[in-house]
C-alpha cells in the first residue's frame, strides 16, 4: 500500500529489491544498502589477534542470529573442535537468552558487554557465521570485513554484499564444508589474509559510509525533481 503511494523505494539489497518486485511488479525501487564506518574500523584498539579463536557476533534479538548460534555451537563446532582441538569459540552479541548464556564454558565464551566490538574483530582469527535465515545486509559482516577478519558463512550470510566466494569470503551452505573452510582458514594464514584483504577493499570501495551517502543524496534529488 505505501510502496504504491511513494514516488521512490529504496532497497538495502538486490535480493530485497527483487522480492518487493515479485509482490509489486513495476515498482521503483533503488538500492541503498547497509554501510560501515571504515576509519572506525581501520583504527588498531589491541596489539595482536589472537590464534585460534573464533568468532560470531549478532543481536540476539534477531530470530536468524539465535538459529545461527544453535547450528554453530551444535553442528559446525564439533567438527571444528575434532580437527584443532586448543580453538575457541567466542559468542558476542546484544541480549542473550540464558539459553546462550548457558553455552559458556572452558573452550566457549559469551560476552554481552563489550565496550568496544573492535576488540573481538582484532582479537579473533575468523568470523564464522553459519546464517540461514535471509533479509537485508549483515552489519556484523561488513564490520569484520572492514576489520580485515577473514569471514566464512553461508550464501544468505553473504548476501546483499555482491562478495564472491574464494576471493572476498568463504561460502558454503553445507554444515560439513563450514567446518571444514573454517579449519582451512586458521591453518592457511597466507589464503585467509589474502581474502581478507580483498573483502577489505570490496568494504572500503563499496559500503563505506561516504559513498552510501552520496548514493542516497543522489535518490533524494531525483525524487524532488519527480513529477
Amino acid at each position: 500500500y505505501y510502496w504504491k503511494k511513494a514516488k521512490k523505494v529504496a532497497a538495502m539489497s538486490q535480493a530485497d529489491r527483487q522480492k518487493m518486485l515479485e509482490i509489486e511488479p513495476g515498482l521503483d525501487v533503488d538500492i541503498v544498502p547497509n554501510g560501515v564506518d571504515v576509519d572506525y574500523f581501520n583504527k588498531t584498539v589491541v596489539s595482536k589477534r589472537e590464534n585460534g579463536t573464533i568468532l560470531f557476533v549478532g543481536n540476539f534479538n534477531w530470530l536468524q542470529n539465535r538459529e545461527a548460534v544453535e547450528i554453530l555451537v551444535n553442528q559446525v563446532w564439533p567438527l571444528i573442535k575434532a580437527k584443532l582441538p586448543k580453538v575457541k569459540l567466542w559468542i558476542v552479541g546484544r541480549n542473550p537468552s540464558e539459553k546462550i548464556k548457558s553455552l559458556a564454558n572452558e573452550d566457549i565464551i559469551v560476552s554481552d558487554d563489550l565496550d568496544d566490538i573492535r576488540v573481538a574483530y582484532q582479537k579473533s582469527t575468523l568470523l564464522l557465521a553459519p546464517i540461514f535465515g535471509g533479509g537485508g545486509t549483515r552489519y556484523k559482516i561488513l564490520e569484520a570485513m572492514a576489520s580485515g577478519l577473514p569471514v566464512v558463512t553461508t550464501h544468505i550470510g553473504i548476501e546483499g554484499i555482491g562478495a564472491s566466494n574464494g576471493v572476498h569470503a568463504l561460502v558454503s551452505d553445507n554444515i560439513s564444508e563450514l567446518g571444514k573452510l573454517a579449519v582451512d582458514t586458521i591453518s592457511q594464514k597466507s589464503s585467509a589474509q589474502k581474502i581478507a584483504k580483498a573483502a577489505k577493499k570490496l568494504v572500503d570501495d563499496n559500503f563505506a559510509w561516504t559513498k552510501i551517502s552520496s548514493k542516497l543524496e543522489e535518490i533524494y534529488e531525483q525524487t524532488a525533481n519527480k513529477k
